[in-house]
């Protein structure tokens, strides 16, 4: 494996990804690269079945290579704080509405954000799931739809 060359390890989710892929990102990262991920989804919801989702790459390439990523996109902040550097002092958090289908994810950017957030239960999140879940974040207003 020619690992010397690799800066940065990106995961996001990846239907086809395999062993040879775990094993070579865990090795890059051992070995110096970073290590981001592009989001942490335990799950994407297909037909009202849970199929596993980005967490699942990055959690075997973080057990391989025992460091965590770095996670850029939801429910890191991250792209709101670009956005508020950007406006500056005009930015009134009290006019954004995070509108999202999953809690853990959608929700939880709102609420880390400091933002007002809007549940939807035609996606990710059902009201079964809303049981469950509600403890991760609890969101502004929940719509049955849009």
């Amino acid at each position: 494996m020619n690992v010397e060359k690799v800066d940065a390890v990106l995961v996001g989710f990846d239907p086809k990804f395999n062993y040879y892929q775990l094993s070579y990102a865990s090795v890059c990262i051992q070995k110096g690269a970073k290590f981001f991920a592009t989001n942490e989804d335990k799950y994407w919801s297909i037909d009202n079945l849970m199929i596993p989702g980005s967490a699942a790459l990055t959690s075997g390439i973080s057990m391989g290579s025992g460091v965590k990523p770095v996670v850029m996109g939801k429910p890191n902040p991250h792209g709101f704080e670009i956005i508020a550097d950007e406006k500056g002092s005009s930015l009134d958090k009290s006019k954004w509405l995070m509108v999202g289908d999953k809690i853990e994810s959608d929700i939880l950017f709102g609420k880390n954000a400091g933002i007002d957030t809007c549940l939807v239960l035609t996606g990710a999140t059902n009201e079964e799931r809303l049981k469950n879940e509600i403890d991760i974040a609890t969101p502004t207003y929940i719509c049955k739809d849009l």
